[in-house]
């Protein structure tokens, strides 16, 4: 029982530290860099036009990113109004998503394996966590 109790404590603090580091400053910094502004716009027409389907950028249909990326942004816009918290706030929950769903996958396989797998669930979602993107424009 006490193993479940770190187990259960182990995960909650990983996800409050997550979202503290995801969350924090998300609308402190302007747009960044040429293409975050861009798909920020694209989403602002979108949701201007109340139009979920079509992106368009200055009129014209831009196709360039799928458009689950923009109607992230256009519920953020619908929720805390245009700005560069509600453009970044989607992303952020796709990032704790994601850490939760690789978690879970591993916590399946560790369970599915046996005790000598024991921590691997939470190390699964620790080395996602800990891990720094990096783009690169070729």
């Amino acid at each position: 029982m006490q193993r479940f109790i770190l187990a259960k404590r182990a995960w909650l603090v990983l996800l409050l530290v997550v979202a503290a580091v995801y969350f924090y400053g998300l609308g402190s910094a302007p747009l960044l860099g040429p293409d975050e502004p861009r798909y920020a716009q694209v989403a602002r027409e979108m949701n201007a036009r109340g139009d979920w389907v079509t992106p368009t950028l200055a009129g014209h249909t831009w196709f360039e990113k799928p458009a689950l990326l923009y109607w992230l942004m256009m519920a953020g816009y619908q929720v805390f109004g245009v700005s560069e918290f509600a453009a970044r706030l989607g992303s952020a929950c796709a990032g704790v998503l994601t850490l939760l769903l690789i978690g879970w996958v591993g916590r399946r396989a560790e369970l599915s394996a046996g005790e000598w797998m024991r921590p691997f669930g939470i190390t699964c979602a620790v080395v996602m966590a800990s891990s720094a993107g990096r783009s690169s424009s070729e």
